[in-house]
């Protein structure tokens, strides 16, 4: 009985061997460098400007705007 079990858990249970990734990773590139630039860029851009993160809750505005209100708070 356990060993029909454990046949059976072997067929039902899909194998390591089967689920090796169909396409490329995305963390896979012949010049890293062009990556990295664009994902500094991106993130540059996030601290420099502003947008909604969720309208219903919150925005994100430019860095150097909460710095300033941040300040402008505490000087108080």
């Amino acid at each position: 009985m356990v060993l029909v079990a454990a046949l059976l858990a072997h067929l039902v249970t899909p194998s390591s061997k089967a689920a090796a990734p169909t396409r490329t990773s995305r963390y896979l590139t012949s010049n890293p460098d062009d990556e990295i630039a664009k994902y500094q860029q991106e993130k540059r851009s996030q601290l420099e400007t502003g947008s909604w993160v969720d309208e219903q809750h919150f925005a994100r505005i430019p860095i150097e705007q909460a710095m300033r209100a941040l300040a402008a708070e505490n000087a108080k």
